[in-house]
């Protein structure tokens, strides 16, 4: 972990969601998901207080130059606000109802809206997070090697039958 980027904390942070992900989308406790995304938000919070060191003054440039990046976090943040706008307008389901946006089910409309929020503010963190050619290739290997063994595993449960996840 680099110390003279964006520090060792957010970096940290991020390999504990990195491991921790799969265990939160692959289990039914809410908690998991919950811890999850305040992980996210954390990150999110601790990069934004503390950019890297060397670019505190073009920060805001720095993002601006990247614009997949930039297009990508826009693309989520808007899908966001059309969840949320759907928030507004629930629709009933057994009755007359407005053709404005909508939301059959309030509470998977949030759960879906926090989802998109999380996934922009992990899209913004983790290239300021990865800033150098060998942190992005540890995590690169590290993605590649807890995929693949997440696929073991599920080879192995399927072929025994068992209905449990990871073995828990």
């Amino acid at each position: 972990m680099t110390v003279g980027r964006a520090g060792w904390i957010p970096e940290a942070l991020l390999w504990v969601i990195l491991c921790f992900a799969p265990l939160a989308f692959g289990a039914v406790e809410a908690w998991s998901v919950a811890l999850l995304e305040t992980l996210i938000l954390l990150l999110f919070v601790i990069t934004l207080l503390r950019p890297p060191s060397h670019e505190r003054g073009l920060w805001a440039s720095t993002l601006r130059r990247r614009t997949a990046h930039t297009a990508l976090v826009a693309t989520l943040l808007v899908w966001a606000a059309l969840g949320a706008a759907q928030l507004l307008f629930p629709r009933n389901v057994t009755g007359p109802s407005t053709a404005l946006p909508f939301s059959v089910y309030p509470f998977g409309t949030t759960r879906q809206v926090l989802f998109l929020l999380c996934s922009a503010a992990l899209a913004f963190s983790a290239p300021l997070v990865l800033s150098t050619k060998t942190q992005l290739r540890r995590f690169a290997w590290a993605i590649f090697l807890i995929g693949a063994l997440e696929a073991v595993i599920g080879l192995a449960q399927t072929g025994t039958g068992n209905r449990v996840l990871y073995g828990l």
